[in-house]
C-alpha cells in the first residue's frame, strides 16, 4: 500500500533544484518540523555538510547551539522530538529506506533525538 503524499518542498541548490514529497500522515512531526523550518528560511545558505556518492547528502545546522527542531526554537528546553516510526510495523513496511531518493530526519544515534538535519 502506497503512503499518501501530503505536501511537497522544492529545494533550490547551486547544482540544481529537487523536489521532495512529504508523507504527512505517516510522519506528522517530522513533516511539520521540516515545513516550518523551511518557512523560517532556516536552511537558506546552508551547505550539504556530509555527502557520500550513491548513499547520502545531509544538510542542517551543525554549529554549536544550532540544529534545533522547531520545538527547540520555541522552547529551548525541548530541542528534540520523538521518533515516529519506532515500533510501528505497518508504517515501517511502507516507509523503509530501501531505495534512492528518500528523505529522513537524522538523529543523535539514540531514540527520540530528531532535530533539524
Amino acid at each position: 500500500m502506497a503512503s499518501h503524499v501530503g505536501a511537497s518542498i522544492v529545494f533550490e541548490t547551486t547544482v540544481g533544484d529537487f523536489t521532495v514529497d512529504l508523507f504527512t500522515e505517516d510522519c506528522p512531526k517530522a513533516c511539520l518540523n521540516l515545513l516550518k523550518l523551511c518557512k523560517l528560511k532556516y536552511f537558506n545558505r546552508n551547505p550539504f555538510h556530509f555527502i557520500q556518492r550513491d548513499f547520502i547528502a545531509q544538510c542542517g545546522r551543525i554549529e554549536p547551539g544550532e540544529g534545533n527542531s522547531i520545538w527547540g526554537l520555541i522552547a529551548r528546553n525541548q530541542v528534540f522530538f520523538d521518533d515516529e516510526l519506532r515500533n510501528q510495523q505497518r508504517k515501517r513496511e511502507r516507509l523503509y529506506h530501501d531505495r534512492a531518493g528518500l528523505l529522513c530526519m537524522a538523529n543523535l544515534d539514540r531514540p527520540d533525538t530528531n532535530t533539524s538535519q
